[in-house]
């Protein structure tokens, strides 16, 4: 049972490399930086984008969009406006990412681009990046129905008897 627990954790971390790799392939996503070029942003638009891309690798979805990283990008602007704590942490964070790039971390390659973020994965930026994705990204109703949530179930009565036991990917129990 633990070989069988401790093959699939392994198994689940190669494949998170390997589409954290292929999510960072990705040179940018300019609809970031065209949406912070028109709008007045706490961050600069290349660094709007960085955060984006960034999140992107961490929660790579195939069937989110620009789009949806846009909305993550413009949420997490919107409180650095809010939270001068956030704000700095943010800031100072990016700095070092460019910093261990050689400059710009949206230009290195895949695996530079990995390497940096397994470089601060420690850092306070990193963890409070991640937890801000987390919270911003699948708050937003557009993308956690895509992800198949189907929203909150307080005002229906709870989840008990709303569809929920019919998961078929659990172990059962006793198993």
């Amino acid at each position: 049972m633990f070989q069988e627990i401790l093959t699939r954790t392994m198994q689940r971390r190669r494949f998170l490399t390997r589409g954290f790799k292929a999510a960072l392939l990705v040179a940018g996503l300019p609809a970031v930086s065209a949406w912070a070029r028109e709008h007045d942003t706490a961050l600069p638009p290349d660094d709007l984008e960085t955060l984006a891309v960034m999140v992107r690798g961490l929660l790579p979805h195939d069937f989110l969009s620009d789009e949806d990283y846009v909305g993550f990008a413009r949420r997490i602007d919107a409180r650095l406006g809010s939270d001068p704590a956030f704000e700095k942490l943010i800031t100072e964070g990016i700095e070092a990412q460019n910093a261990a790039s050689g400059g710009s971390w949206l230009a290195a390659s895949a695996e530079d681009k990995l390497r940096v973020l397994q470089i601060l994965e420690k850092e306070p930026y990193f963890g409070q990046l991640l937890n801000a994705s987390i919270d911003t990204l699948y708050q937003d109703p557009a993308v956690y129905r895509r992800l198949g949530y189907e929203g909150s179930a307080i005002e229906f009565g709870g989840y008990l008897n709303r569809g929920f036991g019919d998961i078929d990917w659990l172990p059962a129990a006793g198993d």
